[in-house]
């Protein structure tokens, strides 16, 4: 059962000689409403994976998708900044060509919320490429406007950004 406004009801199940309690949790009741969130989704994009990845780690070509600065250093430990200081964080790891991890964070969170974790794999598809989001500790304050911002601030511009460089040649 998937519910987002609450876990699960109380239910004992006697299994296997074990009994299993099961326990709804109301997110309002339970002060969990501000819990931070995961998002996890999928994107392909017409394009090899090691361009994609490339792009994405490179500061000019990853400016010239999103259609702002970005300041990236591919390495563990290099900073992370985009949409003019928007969002901000630090590259964790870097396996070549296939995974990013980085603390991601946005302009619009809470002082007081913590960073969160993005990992991005990049996976060969039909067509191109399919990059997996997994972000995880979004504050809910946010949690509409990241989930939303994945394909209006990325996936969609670096789908024209792909298919216009395609074109030219």
């Amino acid at each position: 059962m998937v519910c987002s406004s609450a876990l699960l009801l109380g239910v004992n199940v006697f299994w296997s000689g074990f009994y299993i309690s099961v326990v709804v949790i109301d997110r309002q009741q339970r002060n969990l409403a501000h819990m931070p969130r995961n998002i996890i989704m999928a994107a392909s994009l017409p394009a090899l994976p090691d361009k994609l990845f490339d792009i994405y780690l490179d500061a000019a070509a990853h400016a010239a998708f999103t259609g702002l600065p970005v300041t990236i250093e591919p390495r563990a430990g290099g900073v992370f900044r985009a949409f003019d200081g928007m969002l901000s964080g630090k590259i964790l790891h870097i396996e070549p060509r296939t995974l990013i991890v980085q603390t991601w964070r946005s302009g619009n969170w809470p002082l007081t919320a913590m960073d969160s974790v993005l990992t991005l794999t990049f996976w060969p598809a039909e067509e191109g490429a399919r990059i997996e989001l997994v972000h995880v500790n979004v504050p809910e304050e946010d949690f509409a406007g990241v989930s939303e911002g994945w394909e209006k601030y990325y996936w969609a511009p670096w789908r024209t950004y792909l298919t216009h460089e395609t074109a030219a040649r």
